[in-house]
Parts: structure tokens; C-alpha cells; sequence
């Protein structure tokens, strides 16, 4: 139980979750988690891969690349793999951690489940996902 009490506050404060309502339905989620620890320099997916996961960077720095190309860094709090949850493309970047970090672990089920019991989470991953499509455009 007290995984899913810090799971449940680390789910607050991912934005794709933050405007959620539903206390009960958040820790039906974090109830369901799974926590995933990669050792450093682990490559977590490639670009071109298939993807049906949502991963929440509970520790640890990762980082977003194409090839040599940093696209992000990513810290405690932050997310990764949701392009491929919802445009069933394989992913377009690869995923590496920079050192020992942990994940917290979604799956599609999960996130669909979420968007249809909460409209609010739909638009927030609308809104990120755009906003994340433009970081990567400029990016490149």
C-alpha cells in the first residue's frame, strides 16, 4: 500500500494526470502500476520499435534521442512513450537512461480505461501531445 501512496503522488504531479478530479480513479491507477528499475546506459526502446507503454520517470535522468541527436532530457516526474499509445506508429525516437533510474509503467489499457472514465485527462494528453510534437520539430 505504500507503493501506490507515492505512486499516487507522483501521478498528481505528471500533467497528463494533474487536472484529474477523480481521487479514487488516480489510485486505481497507481494501485496498478508497475515499477521498472534500468540499469545506466540501458536502452529502454529504439526509434522504429513498437510501443504500448507509458513510462513516468520516478528517478534517474533519461534521455530522448534520434541517433546523436538529444531531443530531451528527462528527470523524476517526467513521462515518455505516449506518441506510440495513441497514433499506433512504432516510436520515433530511442529512449536511454544516463543512469541507474526507475519507471513507473503504464499500459495502453490502463491509459484508454482513464481517457474514458476522465474526458479531462483526453485533453491534457491532446494538449502535451501537441505541445510535444512542435518540441521535436524544433528540435530537429
Amino acid at each position: 500500500m505504500m507503493l501506490s501512496q507515492s505512486n499516487l503522488q507522483l501521478l498528481q504531479e505528471v500533467p497528463i494526470f494533474r487536472e484529474i478530479e477523480q481521487h479514487k480513479f488516480l489510485s486505481q491507477i497507481a494501485a496498478n502500476l508497475e515499477e521498472v528499475e534500468f540499469a545506466a546506459g540501458h536502452t529502454i526502446f529504439k526509434q522504429g520499435e513498437p510501443g504500448s507503454l507509458l513510462y513516468i520517470v520516478v528517478s534517474g535522468t533519461i534521455q530522448v534521442h534520434i541517433g546523436g541527436l538529444q531531443l530531451a532530457k528527462l528527470g523524476p516526474g517526467d513521462y515518455f512513450g505516449e506518441m506510440s499509445l495513441f497514433d499506433s506508429e512504432p516510436h520515433s525516437a530511442s529512449v536511454t537512461t544516463l543512469e541507474v533510474s526507475k519507471c513507473l509503467v503504464l499500459t495502453q489499457q490502463l491509459i484508454y480505461q482513464a481517457i474514458e472514465s476522465s474526458p479531462e485527462m483526453g485533453l491534457n494528453i491532446i494538449r502535451l501531445l501537441c505541445q510535444r510534437g512542435t518540441q521535436t520539430q524544433l528540435a530537429c
